[in-house]
């Protein structure tokens, strides 16, 4: 890449060496370019003259004071460019003097032609080298730094650095267009769509909060399934246990051969499948619809 840029520089200096020598300017181009400009902007300027090499021009309702000895004007663009600005241009033409005889000497084609008067000498290949006995250089040695490595560029010492809640800080209202803060947080009064905008949001968010929090109401089987101990240490059937219990009541009626809890044959002859079964169903029907239903 180097010997590239060096390439492209050496041609180019050349160039401009040679295009200078025969060039039949005496301002180069670019800078004619723009004197010509401020010849064409000083018609609309009037000049008066306060005393040798002293001027008071104006231009657009407004008077500058030009030194043509110094070479100077108070718009300061003489100053800065080297280059005459209207004013002076002005003040140039009733002196009855060339404008290009106050133009800066850098500006000019004997200048440009020691810029470029140097040589940019060609470099032999690698083949042409001299050789020594000394080691190679080797490129530096990179040792990897702990931590993660740092992605954000280098910022210059007067650089603003910006902080983490920059995103915050750049909030425009919509109702007074300044910054720091949104239409909510106004102190103005809104505008009727901000206000409408306001009252909808307000209600949205009532109406979340209202019915979307998620909180599950307890039933009322859940109310009444909880149990509860009796004063004699025995146990409280609920209706949530009852319903629990039937499957109980079924297998306990399809062993009694068909028939109701509480009729079983309870009282038949010893040793009968019956008198078991008939005895559990009734105990089961007693815990669960108590004394009555026996």
């Amino acid at each position: 890449m180097m010997e590239c840029i060096r390439a492209r520089l050496m041609t180019r200096t050349h160039n401009k060496r040679e295009g200078s020598i025969d060039a039949n300017w005496e301002i180069t181009p670019i800078w004619a370019e723009k004197l010509e400009l401020e010849k064409n902007s000083a018609r609309y300027c009037i000049s008066l003259q306060a005393g040798i090499a002293l001027w008071q021009v104006t231009c657009n309702d407004r008077t500058y004071t030009v030194d043509l000895e110094k070479r100077s004007c108070e718009c300061f663009k003489w100053d800065l460019t080297g280059l005459p600005c209207k004013h002076a241009v002005s003040a140039i033409w009733k002196s009855k003097l060339r404008p290009e005889d106050f133009v800066h000497k850098w500006l000019k084609k004997t200048k440009y032609v020691a810029t470029y008067e140097h040589i940019i000498y060609p470099v032999p290949g690698r083949h042409a080298w001299i050789a020594t006995q000394t080691e190679d250089i080797a490129p530096p040695k990179f040792t990897r730094q702990p931590g993660r490595p740092k992605k954000a560029r280098r910022k210059s010492k007067d650089e603003l650095t910006v902080s983490g809640h920059a995103r915050l800080e750049t909030v425009t209202c919509d109702n007074c267009k300044l910054q720091g803060h949104n239409y909510r947080g106004c102190g103005k009064r809104l505008r009727p769509d901000l206000q409408l905008r306001k009252q909808n949001h307000v209600q949205s968010s009532q109406s979340r909060s209202a019915g979307g929090d998620g909180v599950a109401v307890p039933s009322e089987a859940s109310q009444t399934g909880t149990s509860s101990a009796s004063g004699d240490g025995g146990y409280a059937p609920t209706q949530a246990s009852q319903t629990e219990a039937a499957p109980a009541i079924g297998n306990a009626r399809a062993r009694g051969r068909g028939r109701a809890p509480g009729r079983g044959r309870g009282r038949a002859a010893g040793g009968r499948r019956g008198r078991a079964a008939g005895r559990g169903a009734t105990r089961l029907h007693r815990l669960l619809f108590g004394d009555e239903g026996a």
